[in-house]
């Protein structure tokens, strides 16, 4: 899958205005994902994804995992977007499904992230 397929998918969304914007929602949305579980886990998931959505762009140096509960999450996408929790969820629901296609049962045993 290109990385172009996450910008458009998430520019689907009627509060994501440009390009800009959904690169950063993607990254921030995985770059959570990748901090909340194992760094051998993070590193065979980014594997799977399309450049430029690697492990050190997401994860970066971080050493521990840093589990993120999914309303925290949910609070820290809409924070950094300045928009509704309700737009955060679908946001977040938007780029694990893309994702989803990208890594196929990579992300399954991650659903628990999926915010509620």
């Amino acid at each position: 899958m290109r990385y172009e397929r996450f910008i458009e998918d998430v520019k689907g969304l009627e509060f994501i205005a440009d390009d800009a914007t959904a690169d950063s929602a993607v990254k921030a949305v995985l770059g959570i994902l990748a901090s909340s579980i194992e760094e051998s886990r993070a590193r065979k998931l980014t594997e799977s994804l399309p450049d430029p959505l690697t492990f050190d762009k997401l994860r970066g140096r971080q050493r521990r995992i840093i589990m993120t509960p999914p309303d925290v999450y949910v609070t820290e996408i809409a924070d950094q977007f300045n928009i509704s929790r309700e737009q955060a969820h679908r946001l977040i629901e938007r780029v694990l499904e893309t994702a989803k296609e990208a890594v196929g049962g990579l992300l399954d045993e991650y659903e628990l992230l999926r915010a509620s």
